[in-house]
């Protein structure tokens, strides 16, 4: 398992990647994320699960225009 601080490293590097334009760096981002968030946004949205899918996708689609 990779500690906090070199997950939060790697992070950064495929975020500079990402806006250098590699996609696949996107690609990795979101497979590290995907789960997290959606179930962090269950549990803020409980039984609300198209609010949760919409916010799901907004977050993403936010984070590839910022």
């Amino acid at each position: 398992m990779i500690s906090g601080n070199k997950e939060s490293s790697a992070d950064i590097e495929l975020v500079r990647s990402f806006i250098e334009g590699d996609a696949e760096s996107f690609a990795l981002l979101y497979e590290r994320y995907k789960r997290p968030l959606y179930s962090y946004l269950n549990r803020l949205v409980p039984g609300q699960h198209q609010l949760a899918d919409d916010i799901f996708q907004q977050t993403w689609i936010e984070a590839v225009r910022q």
